[in-house]
């Protein structure tokens, strides 16, 4: 009687509420109310993890990438110990430059290679065990780098395809990090990245989660906002993926195409900015080190800036927006870097190098040229589309160390004014087919029957988005009784 009491009475003023309960469920406004408040605040208070992970995965495939560029500064800092006969850390074989050049290209090589290995197993095992697994991988590469170099060629060029080998899981986030070793030697720049890219993979595979049904901190709240104008891939659709139909498309060889140009200008800049700063413009070899980041970072504050405001430029279709924004990259660093070219170094150092970390910074605004072209094309196949992107970055990576070092050998203004031109001649051109061809509508081949949800944009609307996680109790809360209750 008492429990028929309660439902009754809690039916009257909240029919909503008691509406949605199973019969014989005890409810209480006072406690539900309460409770709602909590969960509610709890729900505020954690919807945040999801920057958390894109925070230190971004930090994560920095320093993996970050390994990989140290091993440039370190030659620049072994070549000054040789010319001033500082060897107070042992002896450190001399690599010719042809050595040199092949250790630079291995990683990529490397990186190709296992690509093909990689990607299967990531999709089997999920990233959290495989890119943790190459963390480590780079890890030890890196510590044991320095051993390597003075063992001999054959010895550093073994690491330098462990190093390649982790990098195959990742595409790297490109913002490198310099700091003054010059105390320490040579071999702390390896200890020190190794060390701080062990410490952010600890913190990695502590709080990713594969899922974000699966990860303790994420509530049903954030699961929603994750979900949604996520494009939805049926399980049919990653079997059946259409490469034929994809490859007869100029609009997806027009966003590669156009990375071919970016990543040529990004590996010879990052690659060897130290080598040119120290030989070519006359920095101290600390000061080359620091002043490398800076290029680097600019990009990586211009390519935020873009993503946030390249959605608010209404003056254009998305296919001219796309055009434009490529465009301005590419024609933009072209122009510095003419400007670089007719500019004497031994005179005008700092000029120098504020005009070719300017040209770099241009580059960013690629964020909302082809690297945002590919998803829009592709869809819900977008993986494989922007997963050749990566493979731009990694054959870029394999040629550039023999196009520098057969136009720039000796590191001389003369020289590296003809590897300007060349990377002016390669912006112009990937960005004029690029904009002949681009384009912002998804494909034909993206409108598969298929295709989880009935549009041809296989994107959920808010409306149909089903939390990950619901809650998978009804609590029951008890009423106290007052004078109002008549046996």
């Amino acid at each position: 009687m008492i429990n028929e009491y309660r439902v009754r009475n809690e039916s009257e003023n909240h029919s909503s509420s008691a509406a949605t309960l199973p019969p014989g469920v005890i409810y209480d406004s006072k406690i539900a109310a309460t409770e709602k408040q909590k969960l509610s605040f709890s729900s505020r208070a954690r919807t945040w993890i999801r920057f958390l992970l894109i925070a230190i995965t971004l930090l994560c495939l920095t320093s993996i990438w970050s390994n990989i560029l140290a091993f440039n500064f370190v030659m620049v800092c072994l070549k000054s110990d040789a010319d001033s006969n500082e060897t107070s850390n042992g002896h450190v074989p001399r690599f010719s430059t042809d050595q040199r050049t092949y250790l630079t290209s291995a990683v990529a090589i490397a990186a190709l290679i296992s690509n093909f290995f990689i990607l299967p197993i990531l999709t089997l095992m999920g990233v959290r065990t495989i890119f943790t697994v190459c963390g480590g991988i780079s890890v030890i590469a890196t510590a044991f780098m320095p051993i390597g170099i003075r063992t001999g060629f054959y010895t550093a060029l073994l690491l330098r395809i462990l190093q390649g080998i982790a990098f195959s899981s990742a595409f790297p986030a490109i913002w490198i990090r310099r700091f003054n070793f010059s105390r320490l030697g040579w071999s702390s720049v390896f200890y020190g990245h190794a060390i701080v890219t062990a410490v952010l993979f600890i913190i990695f595979v502590l709080i990713y989660r594969n899922s974000p049904s699966k990860h303790p901190l994420v509530t049903t709240t954030e699961s929603t906002k994750i979900a949604i104008n996520k494009a939805v891939q049926s399980k049919s659709e990653s079997r059946n993926i259409p490469y034929m139909e994809i490859l007869k498309t100029p609009a997806v060889w027009a966003v590669w195409i156009a990375s071919i140009g970016n990543f040529t200008f990004v590996n010879m800049v990052f690659l060897y900015s130290p080598t040119y700063f120290h030989n070519t413009l006359g920095m101290e070899v600390a000061e080359s080190g620091l002043s490398a980041a800076v290029p680097a970072g600019l990009e990586f504050l211009l390519k935020i800036s873009c993503g946030l405001i390249s959605d608010k430029v209404k003056c254009f279709n998305e296919t001219n927006r796309l055009r434009f924004y490529n465009t301005v990259a590419y024609f933009g660093a072209s122009g510095v870097l003419g400007i670089l070219c007719f500019i004497d170094p031994s005179e005008n150092s700092t000029i120098c190098f504020l005009l070719l970390s300017i040209a770099t910074a241009f580059l960013g605004f690629t964020t909302g040229g082809f690297f945002k072209s590919g998803p829009m094309i592709a869809k819900q196949y977008s993986q494989f589309v922007t997963g050749n992107v990566s493979l731009g970055l990694t054959l870029t990576m394999i040629i550039v160390p023999f196009v520098k070092n057969g136009i720039a050998p000796m590191d001389s203004a003369e020289n590296w004014r003809k590897i300007f031109f060349f990377m002016i001649g390669i912006l112009v051109i990937t960005n004029i087919i690029f904009c002949i061809f681009c384009s912002a509508e998804p494909a034909k081949w993206t409108n598969d029957k298929n295709a989880a949800v009935a549009s041809s944009s296989s994107i959920l609307p808010r409306s149909q988005i089903v939390p990950v996680q619901p809650p998978t109790y009804i609590p029951t809360h008890r009423n106290s009784f007052n004078s109002t209750y008549i046996d």
